[in-house]
């Protein structure tokens, strides 16, 4: 086997191993996409029935920031 075909399967086994390394960071930052996405919306359930729960027992307050929502 000559050199220059050896350089070329070598290259060839990198640029598979890139291409597995790539689909593996997608699929990964997809799962991490996924997560985020559902703990934002269990927060803004909670947050929505929080409202809802403060506004059939005594109405509500004027809210300025996150902290006053929070209390």
């Amino acid at each position: 086997m000559s050199a220059e075909t050896k350089g070329h399967l070598r290259i060839r086994a990198i640029d598979e191993r890139l291409a597995r390394l790539r689909a593996e960071r997608s699929r990964l930052a997809a799962r991490v996409s996924h997560a985020e996405r559902k703990v934002d919306t269990r927060r803004k359930i909670l947050v929505g029935a929080a409202v809802l729960a403060a506004v059939g027992h005594n109405g509500i307050r004027a809210l300025r920031n996150t902290r006053e929502l929070l209390e």
